[in-house]
C-alpha cells in the first residue's frame, strides 16, 4: 500500500496505491493493481488488507452507485510476466473496473489474469 498520483489523474491528490498477486493452488493467476480514493474511504488506511481483499473489504464496506466495466488483452509487461510467472509479452486478459459513490471516485482496480483464465456467463 502507498499513496501516489494515480496514472490517470483524477485530481490533486494522491490516492491509496494496492498491489496484490492472486493465486489458486500456490500458482499465480492474477494481479490487481487497484486506486482507492482514501478520501472518499479513509477506513480503508486502517484495513487489515493481508487478511480480506482490497475488494472484499469495499465491497462490505463501501456502497456504490455506479460503476464502469471493460475487458480487453495485452501483452504482458516484463514486471506482470514475473509475478506471473510467464514470458514477457505472453498474453493477460484483463478487467479494468472503476465504481463512483453518487459521483464521487472510489477506486479503479485493473486485473491482469494469465491466459489460462477462463471467463463463463450462463444466458
Amino acid at each position: 500500500q502507498d499513496l501516489k498520483m494515480p496514472p490517470h489523474h483524477r485530481g490533486t491528490q494522491p490516492y491509496l496505491f494496492i498491489r496484490a498477486v492472486h493465486y489458486a493452488d500456490d500458482t499465480p493467476h492474477a494481479i490487481e493493481e487497484r486506486w482507492v480514493n482514501q478520501h472518499i474511504v479513509p477506513d480503508i488506511l486502517d484495513a487489515n488488507l493481508n487478511k480480506v481483499s482490497a475488494n472484499e473489504w469495499l465491497v462490505l464496506n463501501t456502497p456504490f452507485s455506479s460503476g464502469l466495466v471493460g475487458f480487453s488483452a495485452a501483452n504482458a509487461t516484463d514486471e506482470q510476466a514475473k509475478l506471473l510467472g510467464l514470458q514477457a509479452n505472453d498474453a493477460v486478459f484483463i478487467v479494468n473496473r472503476d465504481t463512483w459513490q453518487e459521483g464521487a471516485f472510489i477506486t479503479n482496480a485493473q486485473i491482469i489474469y494469465t491466459s489460462s483464465y477462463r471467463v463463463e456467463s450462463y444466458l
